[in-house]
């Protein structure tokens, strides 16, 4: 199998062959504990829609070789292939295209307020985290939005890109 084919296998069917399972399903994402590290709480998600992984513990992504690389602890590209493609044996490959779907293009956040961070809920949250509260009300902000016409309200802090990273107890 080469590199363009192992990259069609499809990243929740190669997790679920090597026994990880999701925690949370739907029909564009599936979420898991990392399958390479500690993770007390699920914060690996898998856009089933474009192929690609997102771990929110160690702010990395990629497709389904760089998770390989990770699981199987090489950088050997051929043996990361073959490792994956034995693992796999009963997993279809499937032709991809990597379009955002109707879907994915609907989960823009409108209605953004920033502020600070007072809320009691997401300082409980702070607090469950082990982040201390000084530095959790002095680094991070209180972000209101809508998306697809539900409020939300979560966690802030500013990331290298110029926008923010948000964090709640639900993701």
């Amino acid at each position: 199998m080469n590199i363009a084919q192992t990259k069609q296998i499809d990243i929740v069917d190669f997790l679920k062959a090597i026994g990880c399972f999701p925690t949370r399903e739907t029909a564009c994402a599936a979420w898991f504990r990392a399958p390479y590290r500690e993770d007390m709480t699920p914060s690996f998600k898998v856009n089933k829609n474009r192929n690609i992984w997102y771990d929110f513990g160690l702010a990395r992504s990629g497709d389904i070789i760089d998770l390989g690389i990770l699981i199987y602890h090489t950088n050997d590209i051929s043996r990361v292939l073959k490792l994956i493609e034995n693992a796999t044996p009963g997993v279809p490959v499937k032709a991809r295209t990597f379009l955002p779907s109707s879907e994915e293009r609907n989960e823009i956040l409108r209605n953004i307020q920033i502020g600070a961070l007072t809320s009691v809920a997401l300082k409980s949250y702070l607090a469950s985290r082990g982040i201390d509260m000084e530095i959790g009300i002095r680094e991070c902000w209180e972000i209101h939005y809508t998306c697809r016409g539900r409020a939300y309200f979560a966690i802030g802090f500013p990331n290298i890109a110029g926008g923010y990273e948000m964090r709640s107890p639900y993701y």
